[in-house]
């Protein structure tokens, strides 16, 4: 099938041509004759400036039930919003972010996660599974996908974060980057998630691995690097520490799953 692009920046759509494709001068244009509409932005923002500029074509869209995808990292609330709006105009509506960097992306490889109606997404799934490795469907909520977009960026970034702090351990410690490294061949942390990630969405604060053992590891941890700062633990420290005020130092970390106040770091 062709494909039409139109970029913000025309210059960054240009490759597109030398692959068969066609490059318009305005959105509208890139949409006519479409069998399906592919959104790709930065935030919110961009989202809705787009779709204002497809105002002249959203009505034809609409009559035509030509599905409009959308796979920008956006909010929500943003998300939500746009899906009633566009849903109440009687267009077809899909919210579908993907976890692939550009180099996946070219190769077809990492997950799109999909939010809205069943039917629209049963009739563009042919279209979209050649797109990535894995295609999966996460509910008609229109904001479930943006937010377990978020929820998987929230969770990458803050072991890349954690795993900083480990690097300064092991250079602290004398231990070559490369080995330190070589922990998660004999931890899995997938353990993590599946049992004590398990308990935190549960409420099970049974005591195995108490608050106040992980606060004393977390000063060994911080020990091995003095005057080093440790950004990761520094806020993990305070957070337990906030927990040890509460009275709750006996019971399982997986009480950092509830609610607390706000503890500034910083």
């Amino acid at each position: 099938d062709a494909v039409r692009v139109w970029n913000r920046t025309r210059e960054r759509a240009e490759p597109i041509s030398q692959l068969g494709g066609s490059v318009h001068s305005s959105p509208v244009h890139a949409v006519e004759g479409a069998g399906i509409v592919h959104i790709v932005l930065t935030n919110d923002t961009a989202v809705d400036a787009v779709l204002a500029l497809l105002e002249p074509s959203l009505a034809d869209l609409a009559s035509q039930q030509i599905p409009i995808v959308d796979h920008s990292t956006t909010s929500p609330a943003g998300t939500a919003a746009r899906a009633a709006a566009l849903t109440a105009r009687g267009l077809a509506y899909l919210h579908a972010p993907v976890f692939m960097s550009p180099s996946a992306a070219r190769a077809a490889q990492g997950t799109m996660i999909v939010a809205g109606p069943e039917e629209v997404f049963t009739r563009v799934q042919p279209l979209l599974a050649p797109m990535s490795a894995k295609l999966q469907h996460v509910g008609a909520r229109p904001d479930l996908a943006a937010a377990m977009k978020l929820f998987g960026n929230a969770m990458n970034l803050s072991m890349l974060h954690g795993l900083a702090d480990i690097l300064s351990m092991a250079e602290g410690l004398g231990i070559p980057a490369e080995r330190a490294l070589d922990v998660f061949g004999v931890i899995d942390v997938r353990y993590v998630l599946d049992g004590r990630g398990r308990r935190m969405a549960e409420g099970n604060v049974e005591p195995l691995w108490t608050v106040d053992v992980a606060q004393k590891d977390v000063g060994l941890m911080m020990s091995c690097a003095p005057g080093v700062a440790m950004p990761a633990l520094r806020a993990l420290s305070a957070t337990l520490q906030a927990h040890q005020a509460a009275g709750e130092g006996e019971l399982d970390v997986a009480v950092m799953g509830r609610r607390k106040p706000a503890v500034d770091t910083l």
